[in-house]
């Protein structure tokens, strides 16, 4: 089937909410973003746009286009007893929406702006996109958006034409209220052109980038007081559930919290920095191939820059292990497992995100059975293995006249980014 119907029941009230979600987003097009913005602006070929928003109120319906890098959703939300006429009013709009060249303008002059606004918005957003570019290379989610001169070559209509294309793509909806499933079926079924969508989806993952030797990529944001640093480490994914919890625990004891050695070693005790923490990234199963990555960020004052990466360099070199933090950490893990239970409303749609990322369970349920194999002693041997050799990148954002480039060219090649290496 290509149309997939997650059913949740509300026990609380008799507001229910809708999704049509399609496997595809940014990721995968650049436009798709825009489509979901441009959705919010317009009207049909009978109802203007402010015809169309009375609508929805006269029914009690909330209607939205969203869109994230892998998914557009559009979404009702609205009392069940006009469940019935609320979908059928998306048809209407799904059939009938109609190009508006102002707000098409409006959309263009928002990216412009919106890129004005990152550029100059500081240290933080410059190592945003530096991190993106480095991670990523060109498949940086900052080199692949469209630039308003390309969104002005799709135009309006190419926006309403590539909405039309996702109606047609394989779809999952997501619904939570009082009605029966079977009523709600019937309902989609008959309000819903649903025998559109037959068209496959294709997932597009981003790539981590392997760099062959220590690199220290840097981008000379001129004025700037303070540094941002990050160190960069890609590894091989974990192999069974033992290895995931060591690859859980490793990010948590490093950077997750006020008691990781990130915090403790390079803002409490030395004061070093005032940001700091580092985090673990395991592959989800449906990303074949690709690796794992250690990562570590630290915001500081220009004249401590060298001192603080030279620390970062000999705690990563060295990794002390605390019992006390092990600990820490390992309860820190058992807390955000049961704190990520989702809402009744969040139920379906996290299913179904852990079904396409290629799980068949509970990803939290594998670390947890796991979590009591770790000992200080298996967690060094896992970081001298499978860590440890890989190669360590850092990344810098920060002023060159301020920083010591000389000693920071000892940590590795500098590769000078410009701006427009990092953003469109």
């Amino acid at each position: 089937d290509k149309v997939t119907l997650y059913y949740k029941a509300n026990n609380v009230n008799d507001i229910f909410s809708l999704e049509i979600h399609v496997d595809e987003g940014s990721n995968e097009d650049p436009l798709i973003p825009h489509v979901a913005s441009y959705l919010g602006t317009i009207g049909t070929d009978s109802l203007t746009l402010q015809q169309l928003s009375k609508a929805w109120q006269h029914l009690g319906t909330n209607f939205g286009a969203s869109s994230d890098r892998h998914s557009f959703s559009l979404s009702l939300m609205g009392f069940d007893e006009n469940f019935a006429p609320s979908v059928k009013l998306l048809r209407h709009f799904e059939d009938h929406a109609k190009v508006d060249k102002d707000s098409f303008k409006e959309l263009r002059s928002s990216v412009d702006l919106e890129k004005k606004t990152f550029l100059t918005g500081g240290t933080s957003n410059i190592m945003q996109a530096t991190m993106a570019r480095v991670f990523y290379g060109d498949r940086s989610q900052y080199l692949t958006a469209l630039s308003s001169r390309e969104l002005g070559k799709v135009g309006a209509k190419g926006l309403l034409e590539k909405f039309s294309e996702l109606l047609d793509k394989e779809c999952s909806i997501f619904y939570c209220g009082t009605l029966p499933k079977e009523t709600v079926a019937r309902i989609l079924g008959e309000q819903l052109d649903l025998e559109r969508a037959r068209v496959a989806v294709s997932r597009v993952f981003n790539k981590y980038q392997i760099y062959n030797e220590p690199t220290v990529f840097f981008y000379d944001l001129s004025g700037s007081r303070q540094a941002q640093i990050m160190t960069y480490q890609p590894f091989g994914a974990p192999t069974d559930g033992t290895q995931t919890a060591l690859l859980e625990m490793l990010g948590e004891y490093i950077g997750g919290g006020m008691y990781s050695l990130m915090f403790q070693e390079v803002r409490e005790f030395r004061a070093m920095a005032y940001s700091a923490y580092g985090r673990t990234v395991r592959p989800v199963p449906a990303d074949e191939g690709e690796s794992s990555l250690l990562y570590t960020s630290l915001g500081t004052q220009a004249d401590k820059s060298l001192a603080a990466m030279q620390l970062v360099d000999s705690l990563l070199n060295v990794l002390p292990l605390k019992e006390s933090t092990l600990t820490a950490s390992a309860q820190s893990i058992v807390a955000g497992a049961n704190n990520s239970y989702p809402s009744f409303r969040g139920f379906a749609s996290l299913i179904h995100g852990y079904e396409v990322s290629g799980y068949t369970e509970d990803p939290d349920k594998v670390i947890l059975e796991h979590l009591d194999e770790v000992t200080t002693e298996s967690l060094k041997a896992y970081y001298e293995s499978a860590v440890l050799p890989a190669t360590r990148s850092y990344i810098i954002v920060g002023d060159r006249k301020t920083l010591p480039m000389d000693e920071i060219a000892k940590f590795g090649k500098i590769v000078e980014l410009k701006q427009k290496d990092i953003y469109k």
